[in-house]
């Protein structure tokens, strides 16, 4: 098909009353993909349009530092990103302009005082757009309506223009850009008819009006339909300002069957397989009564779910998929939506959910060691995150004995990213205290960013999960701070550390895993981990063994749970003495009380920051275990 642009004015004059138009800004950007400062920049820049949406329209023009990069936002409208650059005579990023020419400067000079002066002064022109699609979402038609609301004359003959933007309002790119940004907003997309703009009158009387309408073809590059907008603006070429700017609101598609979550668990403990559970939404304007479902695992189709019902726009339904069989080992699930109401999906962006599902092994007794120098086992699951750049294997290795270990990467995993390495499965039954030792090699960028490492266990196959040991920051680092990239160069660059295990101690089927905490900061090595019986308490909480029993014999109770800033210790009877210890998730003991022909014990939670804690009850004769939440 021909692209279409289709261009129609029409030129009223009508007499109104004078009067001047309420001022709507122009906040113009120039930004990269592969542009660091620009990553740093952007969240304050976008929080700062944010506070003033209605008033500041943004317009982010995508650049680069440089062509060898990924850049694939710039890449889909270089040519009109190019123009308006050359435009501004604008070379650096990121870099702002408010209104053509009030002020232009790095994008994070910009505030709000900034917008409130310009916002004080009104405008010549009243300006609206808006945009409608054709009924098979395959164009748009857009509609800009001028009108004078007092006389107006530009620097020049044919120095007047209008310029139309389609914009994306949010884009998600995934993976991350090369500067680790993921969220990217207001991005232009293509320009009607071009950079160059439409041709307006120079001289305006009050009350002149003028109509400008296209109908274009959507860009096949197009990330989401129901983000597309319009952004209106009228500028004089000759002193660059602009003046007066509008937006049209965001539109839905009229049939859109959104794959929109999937939510089952990652491990998948039940040997004869499992139903995996998505959730469905009409993302479209129309009801939704059908679609199908395509479910690919590991990328052949293994199935189709045909749904029906009566999804109003905006609403979901949670379906249950055909099962899967019981494979070792981890497997890429991807759900496809499509064929909505049996017709075409006019927005094939979010048709598609892919996430990860695993079937862990057999558990193995302890102890276990594992130095990685046969790279990782497939006993280990290394669970996918959405940067694809999760645990993998390093060159390097602790205290000068082999030659490898294991590798986050966090300069290169977004902040939101979840990145989990998985033991084998454990089988501790026969333990009474269980530690895991390991060494780990860890520089910070520099004093901004503190990545973590956590260390969780779990015994209902990662239902829930008990943080055991978490390090983050100078508490995790091992060598100097360095804006290179880290590799341990010594010895003296990796230490050892210990996490208690005795929480599972008596357990058949124990799950523990390393979460890599990622602040986009530098590299962290992890090597040598073994898990191994001991002889005595590695601190921590204590296994609870039989807790039911001891709570039932000693009829010990603690309400309210949650607690707030109380919570009150019930032992169901007066006790002649007892010492009560409360731990917090990663074996901290935070408080240590002697209860003497008491009852109940009060404790004071209003300090304790939200979480799981653990509580124990000696007595002479026995130990009693529970736990409570304190939510504030």
């Amino acid at each position: 098909m021909k692209k279409v642009l289709l261009m129609f004015f029409s030129l009223g004059v009508f007499s109104t009353v004078f009067s001047q138009s309420q001022r709507t800004m122009l906040f113009e950007e120039f930004t990269g993909e592969d542009c660091g400062p620009c990553a740093a920049a952007n969240p304050g820049v976008n929080a700062l349009l944010s506070d003033n949406d209605g008033t500041v329209i943004g317009l982010k023009y995508q650049s680069i530092v440089s062509s060898s990069s990924r850049n694939v936002l710039y890449t889909q409208t270089k040519a009109e990103s190019n123009a308006r650059g050359s435009y501004y005579s604008n070379t650096s990023l990121p870099y702002g302009i408010l209104d053509g020419n009030v002020k232009k400067s790095h994008a994070a000079n910009f505030v709000q005082t900034d917008f409130d002066n310009r916002f004080s002064a009104p405008s010549s022109f009243n300006l609206s757009v808006n945009h409608d699609f054709s009924v098979n979402a395959d164009s748009v038609y857009i509609t800009v309506n001028i009108e004078a609301s007092q006389a107006f004359s530009a620097g020049g003959a044919s120095s007047l223009k209008l310029r139309v933007a389609m914009v994306e309002r949010e884009i998600t790119l995934t993976p991350p850009a090369v500067n680790g940004e993921s969220e990217f907003v207001d991005v232009m997309r293509k320009m009607y008819p071009g950079p160059s703009g439409t041709t307006l009158a120079q001289n305006w009387t009050n009350g002149q009006s003028q109509t400008v309408t296209f109908g274009v073809l959507i860009p096949s590059y197009i990330f989401d339909k129901n983000e597309i907008a319009i952004v209106a603006f009228i500028q004089d070429d000759i002193t660059k300002e602009v003046q007066q700017a509008a937006q049209s609101a965001k539109k839905s598609v009229r049939l859109d069957a959104m794959a929109d979550d999937y939510e089952s668990s990652f491990l998948v403990c039940d040997p004869t397989g499992f139903e995996p559970i998505v959730k469905i939404k009409n993302n479209g304007s129309d009801a939704l009564t059908y679609c199908d479902l395509d479910i690919y695992v590991d990328g052949t189709l293994a199935s189709t779910k045909s749904w029906s019902g009566n999804l109003a726009s905006n609403a979901e339904a949670t379906v249950t998929l055909p099962a899967i069989s019981k494979t070792l080992g981890v497997h890429i699930i991807k759900v496809v939506a499509k064929n909505p109401n049996l017709e075409n999906d006019q927005n094939n962006f979010n048709d598609t959910i892919t996430s990860a599902f695993a079937f862990p092994d057999d558990a193995v007794a302890i102890p276990l060691s594992e130095d990685f120098e046969n790279n990782i086992p497939s006993s280990f699951i290394v669970e996918p995150n959405k940067s694809g750049s999760s645990w993998k294997i390093a060159n390097y290795s602790a205290n000068g004995v082999g030659s490898k270990s294991i590798l986050m990467r966090f300069y290169a995993i977004p902040e939101s990213d979840d990145n989990y390495i998985y033991l084998p499965t454990l089988d501790l039954s026969s333990a009474s205290f269980v530690r895991m030792t390991f060494d780990k090699a860890y520089a910070r960028y520099n004093s901004s960013y503190n990545d973590g490492l956590e260390i969780q266990g779990s015994k209902d196959c990662g239902k829930t999960w008990i943080s055991l040991w978490k390090k983050e920051g100078t508490a995790l680092a091992t060598a100097p701070n360095t804006t290179s990239e880290f590799k341990p160069s010594n010895a003296n660059q990796w230490k050892s550390d210990t996490a208690s295990l005795d929480y599972f101690a008596g357990d058949t089927k124990v799950f523990i895993r390393l979460k890599g905490i990622s602040e986009y900061g530098n590299n962290l090595y992890v090597d040598n981990l073994n898990v191994e019986s001991t002889n005595t308490t590695n601190g921590g909480p204590q296994h609870p063994t039989g807790i039911a029993q001891m709570l039932s014999s000693n009829n010990i109770h603690l309400f309210p749970n949650p607690a707030n800033s109380t919570i009150t210790i019930s032992f169901g009877e007066t006790i002649e003495s007892a010492i009560v210890k409360i731990f917090d998730a990663r074996g901290v003991e935070m408080q240590n009380t002697l209860a003497e022909n008491n009852s109940e014990l009060k404790i004071n939670t209003a300090n304790f920051s939200a979480g799981l804690y653990f509580v124990q009850v000696v007595s002479k004769n026995n130990i009693a275990k529970t736990s409570f939440v304190v939510q504030h």
